[in-house]
């Protein structure tokens, strides 16, 4: 769930631009000062034709390096003497994409250190005018102390749109008086054929406070400013955007349709008078809030734009989201437009990475931001900005650090240097150069095939939001290109169809298809794989619908695997591979051939696990005394027995668990008392087992006071929308017990209730009484939070101990009660299996009644015997024009997530 990123750059408004200074690519430092790499050219990005290199300083006197592509295969090794302490070490890589390169440093024969980095290969980008394509990034060249030294990988990329900002706040510094302070970076931009998007925006000391203009001074102001940039960049910058997710207060006090309506009114008709041509863009809407965008058009607001801009995040829900979302935009816009249609531009969307509880993976990053743009593509957006460019900073628990294509420039991995999803934009860029969105095709639930006009050749992009595999019809070859823009062909097998596993990576397929059936012939499924044991994957070769036999062939991971399929039958082949030699997430990619055919491309995503499971937990007993509970689960086929657990708690430390045996499945632990207090512990825990790697883990611990738990008792609820007999079981008061997170609260007939947190052994119940003058939920999912509704978090141990935690929501929709996750520890958001929800209304009371019931086997790590959790809540309001705010007890759920925000909570009876 997700209505804006945190709080960002605010005060920057007022500070002093940038200065460009174009720099070489900055070193990086090692593991060890005995090895360092620096980059031959900016972020170590290659185009093909160009032999892929980093320069290498070091005391060591030879060098061994791998490539690891996206898949965690090692693509390319190895070795390269050194001589006088430095050398260029040249990477024949022949593939396109992502690789992690790491250089490992030795002297006579003994090894020194280990440095890595990140660099893309990518085809050349086509000829594209500045802004002749719908692809671009934000950034942030207009801010203080930043460089355009990225500004070329734009182009690398093909992205030819750049969104930045020329803050009021910097032009007009003294009143009627404008300075040109951007230009720097605007023709940067332009001289490696970018075209800016300007943002007007933010406030400005002279008017109003510094908050967003209202006053009739300000918007005047406001406006002049604007007329006077637009003529100050008169054929240097086409098109602006008026002012930045003012739905959500984002630079100012005031959020209303109302309000940004007048200052847009004013720019609209100040600039237009003066700039006919210009293209002006509103109104920046943070997030999907159609009822504010309703009531914005209801103004007139589609008769002052040229464009309708939105910022539609999604994470950490999967980008389809985005469909329905611009189906609804579109029917709106001709609704209050005379039926005609206007263009749509989506100026902010991104998928952050990282630790942070709603972050993702570097590769998932990649898909979602592939998958977005040709769905924006598709549903007719004119314009599709990822947000951002480069990455804000460093620091892999924050959001706003995480959200670029490019490395910061302190990064350890090397300034400006890659993420996947930076390669697999640029591929998106050139599969869709010149092409035209024709329809999309049904194949079957959860599978996108998106068909496209591109010259003579037709081209599809397919996925699917489950693995699954596809069977393409066709009559002659396919050229198959993967996310990162590798191509192979494909010819038909006998029956005339090309077989391809589909995951959430789309693949771009050029060539004539007549049906796309979700029925493949084969398929590709690793079993739980595990460090140290050898992986099993079973190839499937389905020919139950043949009249006669087939002898076909898989090459997969270096090797050949030959199968003999009957006529009417399938088979199953189990094929063993090399243990592998770390934990992390792999994919496995082979070619089926018939003959000398090549007919198909089969697939199989597998997370490689540690075979036993080192975790800590904070915990409970029955008396109240509180433990940190280290546990060893082996989660692997086969038995092991460890060697000792040695670990520390402060300034204490044991050993634990010497020689213990644990079993396929089974579970070892010690609890470890912790001080009386409420000093924040460090600990640490080492495992060590023979034939297995040595597992670390390390945190803090905060005892919580005694007294300060919120109790949770032992009371089954009956879930059927009816209040069971709560009294004489604590309760949550609203507001009294919480914080009222909205403008214009009008008190307990406004929002108000009481909430109450109950369990068993099977599930964490909440029951909850509330007041709200009126009900008004127009989402359904995902979208729930935008509406009347009630969310909680929940987490294991005390507030602020948990990297990840479930945060969950329940409403009353159109569509019936719902309930919804979108942070899971371990699970994927959408619906909890086994949960139960009843919600019931009210009007003549205006009381809502909710009733959840949550399976603790679905919020693990938590167990009801730790008894020691972590919980905060809130209330959501809306009357009818847009998300108000809400209610929060604890915190963490509302504005930026943070566990240390919830409140302690114990279960007891």
């Amino acid at each position: 769930m997700n209505l804006t990123r945190a709080a960002r750059w605010l005060a920057l408004a007022l500070l002093a631009p940038m200065t460009v200074a174009l720099t070489p690519g900055a070193g990086h430092a090692a593991d060890t000062p005995s090895i360092a790499l620096s980059e031959a050219t900016v972020g170590n990005v290659f185009t093909a034709g160009r032999t892929p290199e980093v320069d290498v300083t070091t005391t060591g006197d030879a060098l061994a390096w791998t490539a690891t592509d996206t898949a965690g295969t090692v693509v390319a090794k190895g070795q390269q003497p050194v001589q006088a302490g430095r050398t260029a070490l040249r990477l024949p890589l022949d593939r396109l994409g992502w690789f992690s390169v790491a250089v490992t440093a030795s002297r006579s024969g003994t090894v020194l250190g280990t440095a890595t980095t990140t660099l893309a290969r990518l085809d050349p980008p086509g000829p594209v005018a500045a802004g002749g394509s719908p692809f671009g990034v934000s950034a942030h060249y207009s801010f203080p102390g930043v460089t355009t030294d990225s500004v070329p990988l734009m182009a690398k990329a093909g992205l030819t749109n750049e969104r930045d900002e020329m803050m009021w706040g910097s032009v007009e510094r003294t009143k009627g008086q404008y300075d040109f302070p951007y230009d720097a970076y605007r023709d940067q931009l332009a001289g490696n054929g970018v075209a800016p998007l300007v943002i007007l925006d933010y406030g400005n000391p002279n008017y109003d406070g510094g908050q967003a203009p209202t006053s009739a001074e300000g918007i005047a102001a406001f406006a002049k400013y604007a007329d006077a940039l637009v003529g100050h960049n008169a054929g240097k910058v086409a098109a602006y955007e008026i002012w930045n997710e003012w739905n959500i207060g984002f630079g100012g006090t005031q959020r209303t349709p109302e309000s940004y309506f007048a200052l847009q009114k004013a720019v609209y008709e100040t600039v237009k008078a003066d700039h006919p041509d210009v293209t002006l863009v509103a109104p920046t809407l943070a997030g999907t809030d159609m009822q504010w965008l309703e009531q914005w058009m209801r103004l007139g607001g589609l008769r002052y734009t040229d464009a309708v801009s939105l910022h539609p995040y999604m994470y950490p829900q999967a980008p389809e989201g985005l469909a329905p979302v611009l189906a609804q935009l579109q029917d709106l816009v001709k609704r209050y437009n005379g039926g005609a249609s206007k263009p749509v531009w989506i100026t902010e969307q991104g998928w952050p990475t990282g630790t942070n509880v709603t972050a993702g993976s570097e590769t998932q990053q990649a898909a979602d931001l592939v998958r977005s743009g040709l769905l924006a593509v598709a549903g007719g957006a004119a314009r599709y900005f990822s947000y951002d460019f480069v990455n804000d900073g460093t620091d892999p628990g924050n959001l706003e650090h995480n959200f670029g294509l490019l490395h910061n420039p302190a990064d350890p991995l090397g300034a400006y240097t890659p993420k996947p999803a930076y390669a697999a934009y640029a591929a998106l860029t050139r599969q869709l150069s010149g092409a035209a969105f024709d329809r999309e095709e049904a194949v079957g639930a959860g599978v996108h095939d998106l068909v496209f006009t591109r010259g003579d050749a037709p081209l599809r992009a397919l996925w699917s939001e489950t693995p699954t595999s596809v069977s393409l019809h066709t009559g002659t070859k396919l050229t198959v290109t993967d996310l990162y823009g590798n191509a192979e062909t494909y010819a038909p097998d006998d029956r005339g169809d090309v077989t391809l596993a589909l995951t959430g990576d789309p693949l771009y397929v050029t060539g004539p298809v007549t049906a796309v059936t979700a029925d493949g012939s084969s398929s590709l499924a690793a079993r739980p794989a595990f460090v140290g044991d050898p992986l099993t994957v079973n190839w499937t070769a389905d020919n139950t619908g043949g009249r006669k036999p087939l002898a076909l062939r898989l090459k997969l991971a270096g090797g050949t695997y030959p199968v003999q399929v009957p006529a009417g039958q399938s088979r199953t082949l189990a094929i063993s591979l090399p243990a592998p030699g770390g934990a992390g997430d792999r994919s496995l990619v082979g070619d089926v051939y018939s003959a000398d055919r090549r007919i198909g491309r089969l697939r199989a995503d597998l997370t490689v696990r540690d075979a036993l499971q080192l975790q800590a937990k904070h915990v409970m007993d029955g008396s109240g005394a509180q433990q940190l509970r280290v546990s060893v689960t082996n989660l692997s086929a086969t038995d092991h027995t460890l060697g000792a657990l040695d670990w520390t708690l402060g300034s204490a430390s044991g050993t634990a668990l010497q020689g213990v045996a644990v079993p396929s499945g089974g579970r070892q632990q010690v609890d470890i008392p912790l001080s009386a207090g409420t000093t924040q512990t460090p600990y640490t825990a080492k495992l060590t087992v023979q034939g297995q790697p040595t597992l670390d883990l390390s945190g803090t611990v905060k005892p919580v006071a005694a007294g300060s738990s919120t109790a949770v008792p032992s009371r089954t609820i009956t879930v059927d929308g009816q209040l069971d007999d709560l009294s004489g079981l604590p309760a949550i008061r609203l507001p009294e017990d919480g914080t009222v997170q909205m403008s214009g609260y009008g008190g307990a007939s406004d929002l108000s209730g009481s909430l109450w947190f109950t369990y068993d052994q099977q599930n964490l119940y909440v029951s909850a009484d509330i007041t709200d003058d009126v009900h008004s939920q127009p989402g359904t999912g995902s979208d729930i939070w935008q509406g009347d509704s009630l969310q909680f978090a929940v987490g294991s141990g005390a507030p602020g101990e948990q990297t990840a935690w479930s945060e969950i929501g329940a409403a009353l929709t159109t569509s019936g009660p719902q309930l919804y996750r979108w942070v899971a520890d371990g699970e994927s958001s959408g619906a909890i299996p086994g949960a139960q929800v009843a919600i019931t209304r009210d009007e003549a009371t205006h009381r809502t009644t909710y009733e959840l019931a949550v399976p603790w086997s679905h919020l693990q790590p938590i167990q009801p015997a730790d008894r020691l959790i972590s919980l905060s809540l809130l209330v959501n309001d809306n009357d009818g024009t847009g998300r108000r705010g809400w209610i929060e007890w604890g915190g963490g759920i509302g504005g930026a997530k943070n566990s240390s925000l919830f409140n302690p909570a114990e279960l007891t009876g």
